[in-house]
């Protein structure tokens, strides 16, 4: 039998083997860096060579998002020549300096984030021994911090956004129908802050005294304002005629223009927003808090300061378009209570038009202008419910271990009914308006029934009441309130859905 040939192999004896149980028994294994797994980074890492690409990407989403949401950056950037404003070609000619200066901060914001990222990544994840940055594994709060920074720059664009609005139509409502500009710091000077607080809250609250007797000392004030302000403005804007001496009119359109002003329209929607912010507080004593599935303190903190900020710009938000609701809702009751007499100057054109005297217009002009006002306001409703979807999205659980508790439950639950109940309110007060005016028509009708032409125009009139659909007036299932309230639904069932089937194992 032929032997076979000898290979050298490992034995535990052989002190040439490189498996020598001698040295592993000799060995230290727990300070032998050999047997330890490479630590991979909590963080996504921007390699060497990928750090000016990925700046100058930071760079342009910086520069798109500061273009898009700031039309002052782009006056500044790109001014329009005055003179050809409004013609058929508004050359564009960019000012080289302002954009010279814009693009070197984000660029230079850019390449210093991307730099820095290695940094700042290894010290937001506590050098692997915290908070781990993925996005959709459900396993880090990171994306939810991102997403409520995100909506808190929304909300406060969204701010300024409503309350430039609302004084831009308040604005445009004034000069369509003609009435006169109020002197602000003449309305406000003698008297106190607690009588302002006191005759903003009976605005808001209670119907006026429909007494006509005498003009009361405010109704004065405004009137020898309005007079001030008429001799001024007559060589500078379009020249008003004198609006009609009934005082509660003259005083509802004065007290009505300086309590929508910013800053009282503000103040009211911040102690709204603190108002709720308590009662969340409240709520999280008795029910307890939402869960937060942070590990380390880097993580919490910023968690817990963004959340807490988000959820105020969502109330500032929320109220804000709660308080213009409102304010309207008591504007057009005290419209309906009292008896209007509109400029003089809007009155003769549509006399002419219509064929009608000043007395068979006033309620027309009444519904035009409620019409024309809440427009705008109905049309702000969608921006609550977009902060509102943003906070449920954000606490999805395709990011973390999200739970919804009881004090989250019934918070939204409030603030839906707030929003809902102030909408509702608004058109109860706005339909309530129309039967006023239709009836006030028919009584006219009646008046003149020896008149064909006038009864002719006050039915043609009555019609056009009767089938208003603008602003407040539209049908309850085509009021923007409808569609809206669908935003936080949608975002709640799409990442449901997201997780069940995208993500089946979250």
């Amino acid at each position: 039998m032929q032997a076979l040939p000898t290979a050298e192999l490992s034995t535990p004896n052989n002190p040439e083997s490189g498996n020598s149980f001698c040295d592993m028994d000799n060995r230290d294994f727990l300070n032998d860096s050999s047997i330890d797994p490479i630590e991979a980074p909590l963080y996504l890492e921007i390699k060497s060579g990928s750090v000016i690409p990925a700046g100058l990407l930071i760079a342009i989403l910086m520069l798109a998002i500061a273009l898009t949401t700031s039309g002052r950056l782009r006056k500044l950037c790109f001014p329009c020549d005055n003179a050809l404003v409004g013609s058929w070609y508004d050359p564009v000619r960019p000012s080289l300096g302002w954009l010279v200066i814009l693009l070197v901060g984000v660029v230079s914001a850019g390449l210093g984030l991307s730099a820095s990222w290695s940094s700042l990544g290894s010290w937001l994840t506590q050098r692997s021994l915290g908070e781990p940055m993925s996005l959709f594994e459900g396993i880090s709060v990171w994306p939810t911090v991102a997403l409520r920074a995100m909506s808190i720059a929304l909300g406060v664009r969204l701010v300024f956004y409503t309350l430039e609005s609302l004084k831009a139509d308040l604005n445009l409502r004034r000069n369509e129908m003609r009435l006169p500009k109020p002197c602000v710091r003449r309305l406000r000077k003698g008297r106190s802050l607690g009588d302002r607080w006191y005759e903003m809250a009976s605005l808001l609250w209670f119907r006026p005294d429909t007494d006509p007797e005498s003009p009361s000392n405010d109704s004065t004030k405004a009137l020898n304002c309005e007079r001030t302000l008429n001799d001024q403005v007559i060589n500078s804007e379009m020249e008003i005629t004198n609006i009609s001496a009934n005082s509660q009119f003259i005083k509802l359109w004065y007290t009505y223009y300086y309590y929508a002003q910013k800053h009282w329209r503000l103040t009211r929607a911040t102690i709204g927003a603190l108002v709720m912010m308590a009662l969340w507080f409240l709520l999280a004593n008795v029910f307890g808090e939402p869960n937060v599935p942070t590990r380390g303190p880097a993580a919490w903190y910023f968690y817990v300061s963004i959340g807490i900020a988000d959820v105020f710009v969502t109330f500032l938000v929320v109220f804000l378009v709660v308080d213009a609701t409102l304010f309207s809702r008591s504007v057009v009751e005290h419209l309906t209570a009292v008896e209007s007499y509109w400029p003089d100057e809007l009155v003769n054109y549509y006399k002419k038009r219509f064929h009608l005297d000043s007395r068979n217009l006033q309620d027309w002009f009444d519904i035009k202008f409620i019409a024309n006002r809440t427009r705008c306001i109905t049309q702000l409703i969608y921006f609550p419910f977009i902060m509102l979807a943003l906070l449920i999205v954000s606490r999805s659980p395709i990011f973390d271990d999200y739970t919804f508790t009881p004090t989250l439950v019934i918070v939204q639950g409030i603030i839906l009914a707030i929003i809902i109940g102030s909408v509702a309110s608004l058109r109860h007060a706005t339909e309530h308006a129309r039967k006023t005016a239709l009836e006030h028509l028919s009584e006219n009708i009646v008046a003149n029934h020896a008149k064909p032409d006038t009864v002719s125009q006050l039915e043609s009139l009555s019609t056009q009441v009767c089938e208003m659909q603008d602003g407040a007036f539209a049908r309850p299932l085509s009021q923007p309130i409808v569609k809206a309230v669908l935003l936080p639904l949608a975002s709640y069932g799409g990442t449901w859905l997201v997780q069940l089937y995208a993500m089946p194992g979250l």
